[in-house]
């Protein structure tokens, strides 16, 4: 299997968002942990991705429907193997592989 994110040492995790402290700086990436980001349906999945890989920790997912066939070429995390599964459980599952140790995420 695949190591999730808090699996890797924090000078690793700490590299991962270097270039994101070299923009937003020190201060910048502290308001960017603190954040709560509300991301609602659409192309949600998008922003969401971004979003994560940006540094936001404390984002809330809404969308009430399930990934299937028809909307698969819209996510930019869903797989085959999500149809079925409901939207928001799907991108949670991949923000955390992404994230991983200190991400609180609010999927309704």
């Amino acid at each position: 299997t695949t190591p999730t994110a808090s699996a890797f040492p924090a000078e690793f995790r700490e590299e991962k968002i270097s270039q994101n402290i070299l923009y937003f700086g020190t201060d910048g990436m502290k308001i960017l942990f603190q954040s709560c980001v509300c991301i609602v349906g659409g192309v949600g999945s998008h922003a969401a991705h971004i979003l994560a890989r940006l540094g936001i920790r404390n984002p809330r997912f809404i969308n009430f429907t399930q990934v299937n066939l028809s909307s698969l070429n819209r996510h930019a995390y869903a797989a085959l193997e999500d149809i079925t599964t409901i939207k928001v459980m799907s991108i949670k599952q991949f923000v955390e592989k992404v994230v991983g140790e200190g991400c609180v995420i609010n999927a309704r």
